[in-house]
């Protein structure tokens, strides 16, 4: 499993193009690099790759991935196929040029609702009440699921590489990958391996350690046989976790 860097615009990176793109790329290893709102981690990998005379096919198996920083949770009061046209033109407007769509992939979303509070949208063909915690809820998967499905067929539309939900950690609930919309949209992911891709965040929330099966290793959730996953974020908490040495 490759693991790599992920950048903001506000993360200082000195060296680590010398420290991890050097010899990963030296390798012969296809490097890991996503970033937020700054494409120029990506881009520098990118070129690497190709300045070392890789083959297209060898530098897609790379893990590049790019986000911009802004409007990146879906309008849920909008219908899902129009919320995602609306999402998509925005972002597709603001992929810098310079990165290769043939090898990069592109994300839009990142931690939707899975549930949403029943005072906040209403239900309708594409939500049902659950409980969850003694609470009355709506299940979002299924909007979500059409929304997701909309941004494939643009994403295939335009040859764009596309990663898809970028579920927060502890989410989504294993029950919700399993409904209708959920499964054409898992069942179209698996035919296009290449080119669409599941993103999800998985963090312990503590420091001392990873072994927390509710937050670690949720993807095994997903019905097999199983997409193209990313796991773009990954670690213990926020704001803290083991010196570097431990943990490795």
């Amino acid at each position: 499993m490759p693991i790599g860097f992920k950048f903001t615009a506000v993360n200082a990176a000195d060296g680590w193009g010398e420290r991890y793109l050097t010899p990963v790329i030296a390798g012969g290893a296809p490097p890991v690099v996503m970033a937020i709102g700054a494409a120029g981690p990506v881009w520098e990998a990118q070129e690497r790759m190709k300045a070392a005379g890789w083959a297209r096919e060898k530098r897609r198996a790379a893990g590049l991935v790019f986000r911009a920083a802004d409007f990146d949770v879906p309008e849920y009061h909008l219908d899902p196929r129009e919320a995602a046209t609306r999402q998509y033109e925005f972002h597709k407007s603001r992929w810098p040029k310079e990165l290769d769509r043939d090898v990069v992939w592109f994300g839009i979303v990142n931690e939707p609702a899975h549930l949403l509070s029943t005072a906040a949208v209403t239900a309708g063909s594409y939500r049902k009440t659950v409980q969850m915690n003694g609470q009355t809820m709506l299940d979002n998967s299924e909007w979500l699921a059409a929304h997701a499905m909309r941004l494939c067929e643009h994403a295939l539309a335009d040859g764009v590489r596309m990663t898809l939900f970028g579920w927060s950690t502890g989410t989504p609930e294993p029950w919700q990958w399993r409904d209708e919309r959920m499964a054409a949209l898992l069942a179209l992911l698996r035919e296009h391996p290449d080119e669409l891709a599941l993103d999800l965040h998985e963090y312990s929330l503590v420091a001392d350690r990873l072994e927390v099966d509710a937050l670690i290793g949720r993807w095994q959730a997903v019905p097999r046989p199983w997409p193209t996953i990313f796991v773009t974020e990954f670690g213990w908490a926020f704001n803290d976790a083991p010196e570097a040495a431990e943990g490795v």
